[in-house]
């Protein structure tokens, strides 16, 4: 291998002689949408977050997977660390001296003369934008990405032989060299960082254990351009750039002290020295595409699993960002804090184990074994979660429709509120894709997490961007005949297992000729006597308190349900008096608490089946709610009206159902009052 001090980049030429190809490969994933089914495309992250937070990452927790299982000692932490700088002065001008950038300023300046105009050489090149220019010949910002992973193996084996990882992780294309259960192929998850760069340059910087087919070797730098191909002159370039120790044909790694020297000019972390917590690989990524919170929040989404696991590799991600004048602004991901997330965790915790006391609202299960031959294959466990309080997601208006249907997703093209989602997961604890299965409320929203024992099965399955796990047009030369059969079969266990949850919380559909709906009989016959049907008369009998209810409307939700809105008004009856009083007062008041509830009725009698409701106490007048109980409410009750508005969450129209409110007075000579609708 050659040996000497880089003077600048060396731009590859096309050789008709050598295999061909172009350095665009952000192109790769161009025209593929990151998939945000449901819920997921409210405040999503760009797809340049998005990709650089799942490729990136899954890359260096296969490294990590692959430390712990050859490592003797103890374990490193695996951490990412996300690091956003913008350079001014002399900063800035020691980095492009010291990464040779102004010379990419001179090759777009010759590339562009080759193409009709402007726009058309910045697509043909494959540029996001030519922004980066202004950094290298003005006083503006230069800025970069730093990416320090620890606790991983780094990106050993012999370059010249084509066994390094840095080679299959930067240079190139569709070689995999991982283990089974892995994230997936190097070749595609350098899309990501080249997404993630605006100039389309980035550099790795790496340490790992000496290996015999390496002898001597423990760190290298190597900095990559992809560019896609363009004509100078008589020369023509594929695009490909490389920062290293030049040759006559191409340019080499730096190695050892070498690259510790050209990673210090760099400003990049120090591994010159070290045990296995220097382990793992730095990357520079110049004028990044992304920013700090989008991918903040692209991590949080596709990597809450492995932050929030319990098991030896748990990733531990951080990222800030340097202002100007040195002060530094943390973007931590805190999977936990974000809201969109919470029905997923928790269908994981369930998934994970079992759970004493099981709710209602929440659901796990077995799914059961995918027999190969004599034997079975565990297929994994699935953990489901519904939001069945007054105005919960579970009953949603959603612009998808209303019917249940046996379709394997909802159409990206459909724009959607709301979706039953299962996020799947298997061995590198990323979030493979958020499933959407086509129903109905109530929606329901949880996690399945695949068993080892299918864990690389699964990953045959997975396209290039690893999103989905496939069986239909699935080509077996990608995926062995047993491993289509078992992404069919979880897909099927998982509508299988959403359909039994969604039948356990929904209402049971009556036979329509035994349904009596004495409300809707009472109500006709007061429109046909032309008085309307007004509020429902008081409650006889000699009580402390006067109800009275007055429905408001009942408005359709789209399909087959329906919500219904009422007031409510109490006060305390003209009998009431407060203890020794001798006589009546205006200004009495007592005590009350007041409980509501939305009762269905079955057959003219009461169900047990009862559905949420929101209800809004009158404003000022010292009405709090209980927070140990749903839809209590605490405060003085007096002479004069206070009205509750309440608002029945959707449910089936071919169901009635009354208001049920429950007022017991803690001062005066009765104890309770109940008022039926």
């Amino acid at each position: 291998m050659a040996t000497g001090k880089a003077e600048s980049w060396f731009w590859s030429e096309i050789d008709a002689a050598q295999n061909g190809g172009a350095g665009d490969l952000a192109k790769l994933f161009k025209m593929e949408d990151v998939k945000n089914p449901g819920l997921m495309g409210d405040h999503r992250p760009s797809a340049q977050s998005t990709l650089l937070a799942r490729e990136i990452i899954q890359n260096s927790a296969d490294a990590a997977a692959d430390l712990s299982r050859t490592l003797t000692g103890d374990l490193p932490p695996f951490e990412m660390k996300f690091r956003f700088e913008s350079l001014i002065g002399d900063a800035k001008v020691a980095l492009l001296s010291a990464l040779s950038l102004q010379g990419h300023g001179e090759q777009w300046s010759q590339a562009e003369q080759g193409f009709p105009d402007h726009e058309k050489a910045r697509r043909a090149i494959g540029l996001p934008n030519v922004d980066w220019l202004e950094a290298l010949y003005d006083d503006a910002p230069l800025r970069i990405l730093r990416i320090d992973e620890h606790g991983t193996s780094g990106m050993y084996g012999n370059f010249e032989g084509g066994t390094s990882r840095l080679y299959l992780a930067l240079v190139a294309l569709g070689i995999t060299e991982k283990a089974d259960g892995s994230g997936g192929s190097f070749g595609y998850g350098k899309a990501g960082l080249i997404a993630a760069s605006a100039m389309r340059v980035v550099v790795a910087y790496t340490r790992f254990s000496e290996r015999d087919d390496d002898p001597g070797i423990t760190r290298r730098l190597l900095g990559m351009t992809y560019w896609g191909r363009h004509v100078i002159g008589e020369k023509q370039f594929t695009g490909f750039a490389r920062f290293g120790v030049r040759d006559a044909s191409t340019a080499w790694p730096f190695e050892n002290e070498e690259a510790d020297q050209i990673a210090a000019l760099l400003g990049m972390e120090d591994r010159s020295s070290g045990g296995a917590e220097k382990f793992g690989t730095s990357f520079l990524v110049i004028e990044p595409t992304v920013q700090p919170d989008d991918l903040r929040v692209a991590i949080e989404r596709n990597w809450w699993p492995a932050i929030l696991g319990e098991s030896e590799i748990r990733l531990h991600a951080d990222i800030e960002e340097v202002s100007g004048d040195g002060s530094v602004t943390r973007f931590t991901p805190r999977p936990k804090s974000n809201k969109d997330l919470h029905a997923f965790i928790r269908g994981y915790e369930l998934a994970d184990r079992a759970h004493e006391n099981a709710k209602s609202d929440e659901f796990r299960k077995d799914l059961g074994s995918q027999w190969d031959g004599d034997s079975g294959l565990a297929l994994g466990w699935i953990g489901l979660a519904a939001d069945t309080t007054a105005g919960g997601w579970s009953y949603a208006h959603s612009t998808s429709g209303t019917a249940d249907s046996d379709d394997e997703s909802v159409s990206e093209s459909t724009e959607i509120s709301h979706a039953s989602l299962v996020a799947l997961v298997r061995g590198p604890r990323m979030v493979v894709e958020y499933l959407p299965i086509r129903t109905g409320s109530p929606f329901v929203r949880g996690t399945v997490i695949a068993d080892p024992e299918v864990d690389d099965l699964l990953r045959q399955t997975e396209p290039k961007a690893h999103d989905a796990w496939q069986f239909r047009g699935v080509d077996e030369d990608s995926a062995e005949p047993r491993a289509i059969k078992v992404a069919e079969t979880i897909n099927r266990k998982i509508k299988d297992a959403v359909r039994e949850f969604r039948k356990r919380l929904r209402p049971p559909v009556l036979n329509p000729d035994q349904i009596v709906l004495p409300e809707f009989q009472r109500l006709f016959a007061s429109i046909l006597n032309g008085k309307g049907p007004g509020p429902l008369p008081p409650p006889v009998g000699d009580r402390d308190v006067y109800i009275s209810v007055n429905p408001k409307s009942a408005a359709f939700q789209g399909g087959k349900l329906i919500t219904t809105e009422l007031d409510v008004t109490i006060k305390l009856a003209e009998s009431f008096r407060m203890p020794l009083a001798t006589e009546l007062s205006d200004d009495d008041e007592a005590r009350a608490t007041i409980q509501f509830a939305w009762q269905f009725i079955e057959g003219g009698k009461a169900s047990a089946v009862r559905q949420p409701l929101k209800v809004n106490p009158p404003e000022g007048l010292g009405w709090l709610p209980d927070p140990a109980l749903e839809n209590v409410f605490v405060g003085p009750l007096g002479r004069s009206l206070v009205n509750f508005h309440v608002v029945t969450a959707p449910y089936a129209s071919d169901w009635t159902g009354r208001i049920v409110v429950d007022c017991t007075v803690t001062a005066g000579d009765g104890k309770q009052n109940v008022g039926n609708a």
